[in-house]
């Protein structure tokens, strides 16, 4: 027997169900079944039976209590989706179980239609999204052992289509590879074809569509294997293949729409893969005390001429091997796997659910009007018990955990209905596909590996002599060590070393001790032990092919013990460099007191105080590659050095950054390690901070202004003349010539110009990176906040707008049933943080702005009050709710200007009020001595506007009198946030 599966072994339909009326065949058909079993006889014993479920949803979502019967009485490998109704508001997670791999298709134009194919997650499955045409279909391919993959295709034909869409379905077939298997199911509308003769019905409808597609199968090779009508007597739902010999069996049952499901089992043997087994630990039987005791007792062996005589090795194997055997003795443990259930179809329903299917079995077999009653009417009682069922789950699983200090389960089940796909997909690399977990572990950290920076050592920049001492010696204490273990929030992840979170805070008295000797050693003697130097790796998609690994990003897992010392350790420097003023007052990234609104407070005023004297400002918005990962250690030591990171903690961040390993973990399966020779580790507290010391003279050789948050760096300067220009393009030039030096890079792809005027007829000017002419843009999002050539912010207020309404979407088709403190939880946590982000940089003044900001807060009023009725008063709810308006909301946030009186902010947002002592004018009743900082006038309705001219104490204190608190009783907001 030929061991591809496209190759057809007989011409024959496969056996039919038993369930199932077998149809009267002719003379040659009877030859034709012949034919396949006996084919059917040379396959291999010991296939598994792939069941396959054709079904037509109309509308997955309505349907959805009926879905997750069918997914958890039938256990389909693989779902076959037509009419979903989905759109991209909706996420996968939504609606789909997490133990499935989905590939969607969704109508863009209009509402209906849609397919999709959903595959249990153990198989290994790619997208074929080059067999994608236009018509409503999607495509994989499922890797069976021992054969080439297997095309499996979904496909809908709305009946109001012509002939070309069909033409478009023959396109997607004849790029399948010659031979390959192929499995095409979905609607197709055509009630007018026999399909035992391949013939088209006499007086029957749509005879050119219905023969093209009897043509399309003949021409493919494509035999259709559904006998049994699928709506009233009309086969619809239809599932083609040209490989019939390996159907076992075919049957229709009740669906979850008008339609019937088609369900299929198929003879292949898929490869799979099945995660290992993770080992989970039942804290909430744990005897700590025991584990106190054996810390204690360790701690007694932990003297000092012990220490001295010990590497930082040695003590902290010592250190694990005690916890772990402590932990092993005194916590029960169970190894858990990864399954997924549904809890809320419980044993009543189903019993209902068996019920059921022999009641449309007697639907079948005798078709009385009162056994279709009768079921039609089981099933909707069926529905709602499930809809119940799981309301009821999700309350008390949701409720209870906002209710607790735990709110892992809510952010969990948010995660879970966010979610679009599960897991890392098949990798191509050089042409390669990689399904395994251990190969795509492998092909990940090469690709993360690949953008280190091999430092040039033999052109080490020269820097100049610094006046800034030398930092003092670390001193640790178990008090502050004790402080950092209770402090530690219990469901950290773990890092490569297994120490976690819940034991180390757990039994913080009595480990504090030990750690409070190992760090002092550890800072002492700049050695760390191998096990904080490891970090592991999970894989994050981005954006972009998933097939593709450079369209992933790290996120890293480092020690838990490491990490507080590093703690201490950024402490002790960030003291040192607030001492000295070392960091550039420019940067607000990673630095207590700033923020990316004090960012862009700043930023903004500049701006606008340009187009306020009617002048032009252009923008260069720049953009590291890899920055954080590409950090040349030796020049990063060098500059530590200058800055006064000297003696032991210099040797200290050396070890830290020098001998680091990483290694990707996927499904429990890890790659080899590999040694990470650039870059601050990410994952790691003082990664950060050691970011800022690499880039913080960037500003040094620039005329222009520039400011930074972290690595994101943006660069402007007030053009009057063509000369302006010339400064900026050599400011850029200089930046260009600083990474050069210091080993970084611009993507010079993702670097832009923005030229912000009211003018007419700006000057004009295009800037150049290198080579590279900057593309010149008129909006582009920086820190979250969409800027505009104009300053307007309309565009940035839809946007946000936009995603808030999609955010409460989500919550309303999930938490609906959920009480009012839950979904206002959610509210809070989810919606209403959209709107306030920076909401002091783009406050609008006009009215139409206003409300349509207004408009989600009422909406989501009536989403927690589940009042929908327009006779319903929308006020009414919120005053009920005591919300402040998100005006209110807005008014508050710039009220941090009071704060800045106190000296509360950084410089650069206090320099832009003027003391009004410092004003020759005389006192009226709007200068009075009550107000504290004047604000000069402005030109532009856009400055007047923006921040720090309307806040100005004077101006708030009598827009506001009668809203608010008067500005004597504004002390109350001195420390608020």
């Amino acid at each position: 027997m030929s061991q591809n599966p496209g190759v057809p072994l007989s011409a024959s339909s496969p056996k039919i169900d038993r369930r199932n009326v077998r149809p009267k065949l002719n003379p040659s058909s009877n030859l034709r079944t012949l034919s396949a079993e006996l084919s059917r006889r040379r396959l291999p014993t010991n296939l598994k039976k792939l069941k396959i479920i054709n079904v037509n949803c109309q509308s997955i979502r309505a349907k959805l209590p009926s879905f997750e019967v069918m997914l958890a009485t039938e256990d389909p490998d693989i779902v076959i989706g037509t009419e979903s109704w989905l759109n991209d508001s909706i996420a996968t997670g939504e609606v789909f179980p997490n133990s499935y791999n989905v590939f969607r298709r969704d109508r863009e134009a209009s509402k209906g239609g849609g397919v999709f194919i959903a595959v249990k997650n153990t198989f290994i499955v790619t997208s074929e999204p080059n067999l994608i045409t236009n018509c409503e279909s999607t495509w994989i391919s499922l890797h069976v052992k021992g054969l080439s993959p297997v095309y499996i295709g979904a496909f809908y034909r709305p009946q109001s289509t012509d002939r070309d869409y069909l033409l478009q379905l023959d396109l997607s077939l004849s790029k399948i590879p010659k031979n390959a298997a192929v499995w095409l199911l979905g609607d197709f509308n055509l009630p007018s074809v026999d399909w035992d003769t391949m013939s088209f019905k006499t007086g029957g409808s749509y005879p050119a569509i219905s023969n093209l597609m009897i043509d399309i199968a003949n021409d493919f090779n494509l035999h259709q294997i559904v006998k049994e009508p699928t709506r009233e007597s009309n086969i619809l739902d239809l599932c083609f293949t040209n490989s019939p010999a390996r159907v076992d069996s075919v049957h229709v049952d009740s669906g979850i729409s008008d339609h019937d499901v088609v369900i299929v089992n198929a003879l292949f043997k898929p490869k799979v893969f099945r995660p290992p087994k993770r080992k989970v630990f039942l804290y909430h039987k744990a005897n700590f005390s025991n584990i106190d005791d054996d810390m204690e007792e360790l701690n007694s062996k932990l003297t000092p001429k012990l220490i001295s005589s010990s590497s930082m090795d040695e003590l902290y194997e010592l250190f694990m091997t005690t916890l772990f055997n402590s932990i092993d003795k005194n916590i029960p443990a169970k190894l858990s796997s990864s399954r997924f259930s549904y809890p809320w179809v419980n044993r009543l329903i189903k019993r209902d659910i068996r019920r059921k299917q022999r009641l449309y079995n007697k639907v079948k077999k005798y078709g009385q009007s009162s056994h279709k009653f009768e079921f039609r009417k089981l099933r909707r009682s069926i529905d709602r018990k499930i809809r119940m069922s799981h309301n009821s789950y999700v309350r008390d699983i949701i409720g209870g955990s906002l209710k607790s200090d735990n709110t892992k389960p809510f952010w969990n089940f948010i995660k879970s209905k966010r979610t679009d796909t599960s897991g890392i997909s098949p990798l191509q690399v050089h042409g390669r596909l990689l399904s395994t977990s251990k190969d795509k572990a492998e092909a990940l950290n090469n690709q993360f590996c690949s953008v280190f920076t091999k430092e040039d050592l033999n052109s080490m920049p020269v820097i100049d002599s610094s006046p800034i001492p030398v930092i003092g010696d670390i001193k640790i204490s178990t008090t502050g060590v004790l402080k950092l273990l209770t402090d530690l929030k219990v469901h950290k992840a773990a890092g490569p070393d297994n120490v976690t979170a819940r034991v180390l805070k757990s039994c913080a008295h009595s480990i504090a001790p030990i750690f409070q000797k190992l760090f002092q050693k550890s800072v002492s003697s700049g050695c760390l032990p191998a096990a904080w130097l490891d970090a592991n790796i999970t894989p994050i998609y981005k954006k972009g092919e998933r097939s593709d690994p450079a369209n992933y990003r790290p996120v890293s897992l480092t020690s838990i013990p490491c990490k507080l010392l590093e703690h201490i350790i950024h402490r002790h420097i960030m003291d040192h460099f607030d001492k000295f003023n070392v960091l550039a007052d420019v940067q607000h990234g990673f630095r207590k007191g700033r923020s990316c609104e004090t960012q862009l407070s700043a930023l903004v005023d500049d701006i606008m105080k340009i187009l306020d004297n009617r002048s032009q400002a252009d923008l260069i918005i720049m953009d590291f590659s890899k920055a954080f990962d590409t950090v040349p250690h030796q020049r990063l030591l060098n500059k530590l050095k200058h800055v006064g990171i000297r003696n032991n903690i210099l040797n200290w961040i050396e070890k830290f950054l020098t001998n680091r390993y990483q290694r990707v973990l996927i499904d429990g399966t890890s790659s080899d390690k590999s040694k990470v020779i650039s870059g601050v580790p990410q994952g790691t507290v003082l990664g950060p901070l050691l970011f800022l010391v690499y880039i913080n003279d960037l500003p040094a050789n620039i005329q222009s202004s520039v400011r930074l948050f972290a690595d994101d760096c943006i660069l402007y300067r007030e053009i009057k003349n063509i000369e302006d220009t010339k400064i900026l393009q050599h400011d850029v030039d200089n930046l260009c010539q600083w990474e050069s030096i210091w080993q970084m890079g611009f993507n010079k792809s993702k670097c832009f110009t923005m030229r912000v005027s009211h003018k007419a007829n700006p000057n004009p000017y295009f800037y150049q990176m290198g080579n590279h002419t900057l593309e010149q843009v008129n909006h582009h999002p920086y820190l979250g906040v969409e800027l505009s050539s104009s300053m307007n912010w309309k565009r940035h207020i839809n946007q946000i707008v936009s995603k808030a309404n999609r955010t409460l979407g989500l919550l309303r088709r999930n938490l609906s049933h959920c009480d009012k403190d839950t979904k206002t939880a959610a509210y809070f946590a989810l919606v209403r943080p959209i709107l306030d982000y920076c909401s002091t940089v783009w406050d609008p003044y006009t009215q139409s702005e206003k409300n349509s900001i207004e408009n989600v807060q009422r909406r989501a009023a009536r989403f927690i009050f589940n009042n929908y009725s327009r006779q319903s008063s929308v006020s009414e709810m919120i005053k009920d709710l005591k919300w402040d308006s998100l005006e209110t909301r807005r008014f508050r946030a710039r009220l941090v200007m009071y704060k800045e009186t106190h000296g509360l902010l950084p410089s650069n947002v206090r320099n832009h009020l003027i003391d009004p002592s410092n004003l020759n004018r005389r006192t009226t009743r709007r200068t009075s001595g009550r107000y504290l900082y004047h604000y000069p006038s402005t030109n532009k309705l856009c400055y007047q506007k923006s921040l720090y001219p309307r806040t100005t104490v004077s101006l708030a204190g009598t827009y506001y009198r009668n809203r608010l608190a008067v500005p004597h009783q504004w002390t109350a907001l001195k420390t608020s946030s």
